[in-house]
């Protein structure tokens, strides 16, 4: 076997380890996204419905908790909105990504 075949060789191997992990990878990230999107699902109808507006209003009453108190991040206007912003961005690159790969 020549040496330029030995190292073509274990240019693969090494390749193939990386490529193999990170399919590995992508299983476990998005069986624990499939576990997570019911979360994901109650916050978005929490958020876009009333119950978040009243909660927001009630946040700005005196005598509402501190954040050291209660922890209230989620009233926050930005902190839903964002995460959705972030899953539209996700889910297109994910569909874009798995046409690439069924294209191969």
């Amino acid at each position: 076997m020549k040496e330029f075949q030995l190292e073509r060789i274990e240019k693969m191997e090494n390749l193939y380890n990386e490529v193999s992990q990170g399919l590995q990878d992508l299983e476990v990230a998005l069986d624990k996204w499939s576990e997570k999107m019911p979360m994901y699902d109650v916050l978005l109808k929490y958020y876009m419905g009333e119950e978040w507006r009243e909660d927001e209003e009630a946040s700005n009453q005196e005598g509402f908790p501190s954040p050291e108190e209660l922890s209230h991040g989620i009233l926050a206007e930005d902190t839903i909105f964002n995460d959705m912003t972030l899953h539209r961005e996700l889910s297109i690159r994910l569909l874009k990504i798995a046409t690439k790969m069924l294209e191969q």
